[in-house]
C-alpha cells in the first residue's frame, strides 16, 4: 500500500457507505483493533454491571412488590452472566468475535431484565425501566465500542424486549405502545447509524494516520538519501570533506585507544596533466585515484576526496609502525596504475605525494593538529622533489623519505 492508494481510497470515502480497506488492510486494521476494542469493551461492560447493580436501590422506590424479583434477576441471573463476560474480556487470546458476542450478551441481558420488570409491574414509575433500555442502547454504542453488526443485534435484543413487555404489561395502553415503540426505534435507528459512521470513521483515521506514516518514511528515506548524496563526492564517488568528517568522528567515537594516524595526498603536477591531456581525463585520472586508494586501504582506513586533486586517508588505532607500510602501498598502487603523465618531473607516470602524522586524538583539537601536522609534510613532501613520503614527526618536524624507483613500466597514454 503506497501514499497514492491511500489517497485515492480517501477521496471516494462515504461515511453513510459500507467502508471497507482496500486489500489487505482491512485484515490489518481488524487485528490491530482487536486490543484496544477488547480494551472498550472490558471497561464498558465492567461499568455496566457497577451501574446495573447499583440501580437496584431504585427497585425499592419504583416497585416494592417486585425488589426480590429484581434482586433474584439482578444478582442471580444477570450480573453472573456479566461476571462471565467480563472474565472472557479478560483475556487477549481470544477472536474479537469472541469479545463482541460478550459485550452484546452483557448488554442484551441488561435490556431483557428492565423489560421482565416492567411486564410485571402495576406501577406507572415501571416506566423508568423502558427509559433505562433506551440508555442501554446509547450506552453500549458509546462505551462498548461495539461493530455495526453487534450494535444492532443489542438494538434489536432491547427494543424486541421492550415491545414485548410494553404489550404484555398491566398498566399500558396503546398511547404507551405507540410512544415507546417510536422512541425505541428512533433510538435503535439513531444508535446503529451512530455506531456504523463510527467504524467508518475510524477506518478513515487508520487509513490517513497510515498515510501519513508512509509519507514520513519516504520523507526520512529520502533525507537520508540527500544526506549520504551530500556527503559523497559527485565525482569520484568516495567521501567529500563532510562525509570523511563525519566517518572520521564515527570511528573515533568508536575508537578503543583514541590514536589516529592521517595522511594527505596530492597528486603530483596534475595542473601540468589537465592543461596537458585536458580537464576530462584530469577527471578520470581523479576517479582512478580515488578509486585505487579506496581499494588499496579497503576497511583499514577512511578515504575521501578534501577537495581538488587532494585526498585524505585516516586509520583509527593505527600507529605510524604500521600506518607508514600503508602509506607506501598506497603510492605504489597509484604508481601501478600506470597512467602517462609526461610532464611529471618525478615519473613518467601518475605518482602522488603523502604527508603524514600520527598520535592521540581526544578530541577536535588534536584531530586537527594531526591534520595540520600532515598537511605541512605534505607541503615539504611536494617541495622536496614530489613522489615520495614525509612524515611528521611531534607535530611540526618533518622527517622526508624519497620513495623507491617503481618497479612498473607506465602504460600507454590514457
Amino acid at each position: 500500500m503506497n501514499v497514492e492508494d491511500l489517497n485515492a481510497w480517501l477521496a471516494r470515502y462515504q461515511s453513510f457507505g459500507l467502508v471497507r480497506l482496500p486489500g489487505a488492510l482491512e485484515a490489518t486494521f481488524a487485528r490491530e483493533e482487536r486490543e484496544p476494542q477488547r480494551r472498550i469493551g472490558l471497561v464498558g461492560v465492567s461499568l455496566g454491571t457497577l451501574y446495573f447493580l447499583l440501580l437496584m436501590v431504585l427497585d425499592w422506590d419504583i416497585d416494592r412488590d417486585l425488589f426480590w424479583t429484581s434482586f433474584v434477576l439482578r444478582l442471580g441471573i444477570a450480573i453472573p452472566i456479566n461476571c462471565s463476560m467480563i472474565w472472557i474480556l479478560l483475556d487477549p487470546e481470544r477472536r474479537a468475535a469472541t469479545y463482541q458476542a460478550a459485550a452484546s450478551i452483557a448488554a442484551g441481558m441488561a435490556c431483557v431484565t428492565f423489560s421482565i420488570l416492567f411486564a410485571q409491574s402495576y406501577k406507572l414509575a415501571a416506566l423508568t425501566y423502558l427509559s433505562a433500555n433506551i440508555i442501554v442502547m446509547g450506552f453500549t454504542i458509546n462505551l462498548l465500542g461495539l461493530s455495526t453488526l453487534a450494535s444492532a443485534i443489542v438494538c434489536g435484543v432491547s427494543l424486541s424486549s421492550m415491545l414485548t413487555a410494553v404489550t404484555l404489561s398491566p398498566i399500558s395502553n396503546g398511547a404507551v405502545v405507540t410512544t415507546y415503540a417510536l422512541v425505541g426505534a428512533m433510538v435503535a435507528f439513531t444508535s446503529i447509524l451512530a455506531n456504523h459512521c463510527l467504524q467508518n470513521e475510524r477506518r478513515r483515521n487508520y487509513a490517513t494516520m497510515l498515510r501519513e506514516e508512509i509519507h514520513l518514511e519516504q520523507i526520512a528515506r529520502q533525507q537520508a538519501m540527500m544526506e549520504k548524496l551530500a556527503a559523497i563526492d559527485p565525482l569520484t564517488q568516495i567521501a567529500n570533506r563532510r562525509g570523511f568528517d563525519a566517518q572520521l568522528d564515527d570511528a573515533l567515537a568508536h575508537s578503543i585507544h583514541g590514536n589516529l594516524s592521517v595522511a594527505m595526498i596530492d597528486i603530483d603536477y596534475f595542473k601540468r596533466f589537465n592543461d596537458t591531456y585536458g580537464h576530462p581525463k584530469g577527471d578520470e585520472v581523479l576517479c582512478s585515484v580515488a578509486l585505487c586508494l579506496s581499494q588499496a586501504c579497503g576497511s583499514l582506513a577512511l578515504v575521501g576526496r578534501m577537495g581538488g586533486e587532494e585526498f585524505a586517508i585516516a586509520a583509527v588505532d593505527m600507529r605510524m609502525e604500521a600506518f607508514h607500510p600503508l602509506a607506501e602501498r598506497l603510492c605504489r598502487a597509484v604508481e601501478a596504475l600506470g597512467i602517462t603523465h609526461r610532464n611529471n618531473d618525478a615519473a613518467p607516470v601518475v605518482t602522488v605525494s603523502m604527508g603524514l602524522a600520527s598520535g592521540s586524538a581526544v578530541d577536535r583539537r588534536a584531530c586537527r593538529a594531526l591534520f595540520q601536522a600532515a598537511d605541512e609534510a605534505l607541503y615539504e613532501a611536494k617541495t622536496s622533489g614530489r613522489n615520495r613520503i614525509v612524515a611528521s614527526t611531534d607535530h611540526g618536524q618533518a622527517t622526508p623519505e624519497v620513495r623507491l624507483p617503481a618497479v612498473i613500466q607506465p602504460s600507454l597514454e590514457h
